[in-house]
């Protein structure tokens, strides 16, 4: 399930009403397979993390591109992949029983691969930018 998406020279923080703009920070290695299809075992622990701060973001993105570097792996860009999500959708996956589909934290959202459909199909205006 390929995600449309446009790539910005800067990143948009404002969300579309009854949104809210999430952000994830990657190296750029991984945002060919970002929007293929978000995926919830890149990181290993089986959720797919967001934030409503892009500086926490670029910060993630930043221990991506270290992670990559003492992997011996090819040097790349850091880049954040963000998002406007329905305020409603994060509350219909948080109400989900008995496990919520999403777990909010102070620094962003944790998302568990149960809400992968649905958070495929409700995403918009996704965008990627590149550290300059």
């Amino acid at each position: 399930m390929s995600i449309q998406y446009t790539i910005k020279a800067t990143v948009t923080t404002e969300s579309e009403s009854g949104c809210v703009r999430l952000f994830h920070g990657t190296h750029s290695s991984h945002v060919g397979s970002l929007v293929q299809g978000i995926e919830f075992t890149k990181g290993g622990d089986g959720y797919f993390w967001a934030t409503p701060d892009h500086w926490n973001a670029w910060r993630h993105a930043e221990m991506a591109e270290q992670q990559m570097m003492f992997a011996d792996l090819p040097p790349g860009r850091q880049a954040i992949l963000a998002f406007d999500l329905p305020t409603k959708v994060l509350d219909m996956f948080q109400g989900q029983e008995p496990e919520p589909w999403l777990v909010v934290y102070l620094h962003g959202y944790r998302f568990s691969q149960a809400c992968s459909e649905v958070l495929h199909s409700e995403i918009r205006n996704v965008e990627i930018t590149f550290e300059q």
